[in-house]
């Protein structure tokens, strides 16, 4: 195992030294006029030299952007005198102008692709290499907690987990990695805030409605990409009806949606759809009446031509090919608990969060909204109102989640609650609703109505 992780460190140590070297060869070439990008802000700054794994190299970097930020231009020269100064060796030996040629010489012999492709491609290789030894070094602390600890075995199993949960911790070094040199990211608040002003003025922030106007309120408009959004509720309340109107909603509007259905078809999806929408009796659509066969023209404008698409399968990488071949706008899985998990994984709790963080990873990356259903514990009064502790291995799910709403209905009862439990970037509240069982769907309930 030594052998692999020497070997690791050698590659990444040789990403280093190409790294600056380029830094060097595109500063000189700025210098003589040629259009590229400043390396030192593209390549991410001083703060790569966290990802360093030779201390040497890092210095260098450290020294170049500084150097850099004082307004040395970095030819040859100077950056040979700038690293000699912060103390830079090369063996045992005060860095010298040959070293750093010797340097760009091996990136110029690789350059068929572009400097620019190469300082990138160097960037990615350094944080890959610093993510895998934080990977490690949590391995082994998990290995020498368990092989040491003789107490509460669930005890240590949170603990392992909240050490690997610590490698996402927003502002740690290693959360750096997942952010793409490219200077699409804003690097700092005041150019978060002109982007976010920018995009809310102009109107580029789409929001995709639901079917009540109240949600709407809550959710200050809509759901956003990027959102995760749990629809919990206990079974036979009506959580997949729901989930049909909410398909229904954005797809009237234009937006493509990609439903995942592990529990139901994409018949039974469709009968719903056309019982909500004509506002039939379900029993007249599961037998196709007379009446409803007079319709098929209204039936085949409003229900069949809307962009819905579907999907069974159901790991996570047949949903992330699914958002790729169709590219919707808005996506809906019914239900968290019964997706597919690794093999590899084997606890439950485990399992749901695998899943919740890699739905989540789906909405940030397709920059797309993501409604969840989940199921709900069973309690001993089932009349009693949910809360989010009652969502199924709720830890990470509450912690995932942008928007939690739980949906209420007591048995034998009509009249429903949609509460918004959670609501990161709106408002929460209760939602009044009733459960119309021969159409299959709620209706919203105007304040003061009985």
């Amino acid at each position: 195992m030594s052998s692999k992780h020497d070997s690791a460190n050698l590659q990444s140590a040789a990403s280093e030294r190409a790294l600056i070297a380029a830094v060097i060869e595109i500063s000189q070439r700025r210098t003589a006029g040629e259009n590229l990008p400043e390396p030192i802000s593209a390549a991410g700054g001083e703060s790569l030299a966290a990802h360093f794994s030779d201390p040497g190299m890092g210095r260098a970097w450290t020294a170049l952007c500084r150097a850099n930020e004082s307004g040395v231009a970095l030819g040859l020269v100077s950056a040979a005198d700038t690293l000699r100064s912060a103390g830079v060796m090369v063996g045992e030996s005060a860095i010298g102008t040959g070293d750093i040629v010797g340097w760009m010489l091996d990136v110029q012999a690789l350059a068929s692709t572009g400097i620019p492709t190469l300082l990138s491609k160097y960037v990615q290789e350094i944080r890959a290499a610093s993510l895998r030894r934080g990977l490690r070094a949590v391995g082994q602390n998990i290995i020498h907690e368990s092989e040491a600890d003789t107490g509460d075995a669930l005890k240590l199993y949170d603990a392992c987990l909240e050490s690997v949960s610590s490698i996402r911790s927003v502002g740690s070094a290693w959360a750096e990695m997942f952010v793409p040199p490219d200077g699409q990211e804003p690097k700092d608040i005041r150019e978060a805030v002109l982007k976010h002003v920018d995009r809310a003025t102009s109107g580029s922030v789409h929001k995709i409605r639901t079917p009540f106007d109240s949600l709407n309120w809550l959710f200050i408009g809509g759901m956003v990409g990027g959102q995760l959004i749990y629809l919990g509720a206990r079974p036979s309340v009506g959580k997949s009806a729901l989930a049909v109107q909410f398909a229904r909603s954005a797809a009237g509007d234009g937006i493509k949606v990609l439903v995942v259905l592990r529990e139901s078809t994409p018949e039974a999806f469709a009968a719903r759809a056309i019982t909500q929408e004509g506002k039939y009796d379900a029993s007249e659509v599961a037998t196709w009446n007379e009446r409803i066969l007079q319709n098929i023209d209204y039936i085949g404008e409003r229900v069949a031509d809307l962009p819905i698409v579907f999907t069974s399968k159901g790991r996570i990488e047949n949903i992330r090919d699914a958002i790729a071949e169709h590219k919707p706008g808005l996506v809906i899985v019914d239900y968290l608990q019964i997706l597919a998990a690794p093999e590899r994984i084997l606890d439950p709790r485990a399992r749901v969060e695998f899943l919740s963080r890699s739905l989540k990873d789906l909405a940030m990356e397709n920059n797309i909204p993501v409604i969840c259903l989940s199921s709900l514990r069973r309690l001993a009064q089932s009349d009693a109102e949910p809360t989010m502790a009652d969502l199924r291995q709720s830890g990470q799910i509450e912690h995932d989640g942008d928007i939690i709403l739980l949906l209420h209905r007591p048995e034998g009862e009509l009249n429903a609650t949609c509460i918004v439990a959670k609501n990161r970037d709106g408002k929460t509240g209760r939602i009044a609703l009733e459960f119309v069982p021969n159409h299959v769907s709620f209706i919203e309930k105007i304040e003061g109505e009985e």
